[in-house]
């Protein structure tokens, strides 16, 4: 029973590492597929209880260091658990489909923080806000983020979408189809390719 637990245990940990051709067990792996499955199994709660926020990075002209917008960044705090870092439950999100959910989640909360970031910045400040590459690779996900900036007070030109060079390399023709798409919808909502980083 052991064996075979431990086999299912590296082959679950191996899904998680996709570019390595061959995983032994041994007991960090172990406690790393533990502690997915213990993340994994309280993002349903998270949602119902609201444990997700946004915190807000400034983003400087490179020119001048003024501060010109800012980056919201999600963050997770589980009472059980405490603080869990977006490099561990993002995968994990993005590996169970609720990722979607998150990104329409965050874009709520911003649009609903963008007044007080107005009111500390000036006019001209603008936010920009992560998406994974399964999320802007999804039509009905980007037209509801679409629909949620138009339903807003605010003008699309305040939002920029993040996207990393990943998902933009691991299927170029997908993202140069959705990037017209947007253009052909939105044509003052920017775009901003950036190394990946998920600001832990």
């Amino acid at each position: 029973y052991d064996l075979l637990n431990q086999m299912f245990v590296a082959m679950d940990a191996n899904i998680r590492l996709v570019n390595t051709p061959f995983l032994q067990y041994d007991s960090d792996i172990y406690d790393l597929v533990l502690k997915d499955h213990s993340i994994q199994s309280k993002i349903e709660s998270a949602f119902a209880n609201d444990e997700f926020y946004v915190v807000y990075q400034p983003q400087n002209d490179a020119l001048s260091n003024n501060v010109v917008g800012v980056e919201a960044l999600v963050r997770w705090y589980n009472p059980d658990i405490g603080n869990i870092s977006p490099d561990r439950f993002i995968p994990i999100m993005i590996r169970n489909g609720t990722i979607m959910r998150l990104g329409l989640l965050v874009l709520g909360k911003i649009i609903d923080d963008f007044q007080n970031v107005e009111f500390e910045l000036g006019a001209d400040s603008r936010i920009a806000f992560n998406l994974s590459s399964e999320e802007f690779m999804d039509k009905r996900v980007i037209s509801e983020l679409l629909y949620m900036i138009g339903q807003s007070q605010f003008d699309f030109s305040k939002f920029c979408i993040e996207i990393t060079e990943t998902t933009v390399l691991d299927n170029i023709q997908a993202a140069n189809d959705m990037i017209l798409y947007l253009n052909s919808m939105v044509l003052s909502l920017q775009l901003m390719i950036s190394e990946p980083d998920f600001h832990p």
